[in-house]
């Protein structure tokens, strides 16, 4: 995965938290809300001692029946609301749950091939220094026997070049 390509998921992942933040405070603001209309309902139906309640012709339910009702219908509104959000954030917390996968395995990926890159750099080094040695000991042959000397050093020739190959792997 290219560089700009991580970042653009990072860049998503931390707008998805964002929005995750809102709507957490949306769900709280709603559950506020929720309780504030539980609360007026208790007040309205509970509102008369029990000695009252027994004993009047009348009920509190009815005086504040438009004010009950309405209350009723402001929080069924809110508990949908909140159904709604809770959903989004479940939906959210999914596709972030998602994109962190990708990220940590993406990071797993490039840290394991930075090591495989790693050993293979290193022994593509210790290959080459080995083969200046082998020179280094062909240049010697060249007057004594020059047909080995040749030999050696089209052998060097051929492992300088996968070497140079492996390297170029490694940096490509």
């Amino acid at each position: 995965m290219i560089s700009k390509d991580y970042e653009a998921l990072r860049g998503l992942l931390e707008e998805f938290r964002r929005e995750a933040a809102q709507l957490d405070a949306q769900i709280d603001d709603t559950a506020r809300k929720i309780r504030e209309a539980e609360a007026f309902l208790a007040v309205y139906t509970d509102s008369q001692p029990d000695d009252i309640r027994v004993f009047s012709p009348r009920k509190a339910e009815i005086l504040y029946k438009e004010e009950i009702r309405q209350k009723e219908t402001e929080k069924s509104v809110y508990e949908e609301r909140r159904g709604e959000l809770s959903q989004k954030r479940e939906t959210l917390e999914g596709r972030m749950t998602a994109l962190q996968d990708v990220l940590s395995r993406q990071r797993k990926n490039v840290s394991s091939r930075a090591e495989g890159a790693k050993k293979q750099y290193e022994a593509s080094m210790e290959e080459l220094g080995g083969l200046a040695e082998k020179i280094l000991q062909s240049s010697a042959w060249i007057e004594r026997n020059p047909v080995q000397a040749r030999q050696d050093l089209a052998i060097i020739a051929r492992r300088l070049k996968e070497a140079v190959d492996r390297v170029r792997d490694v940096m490509g």
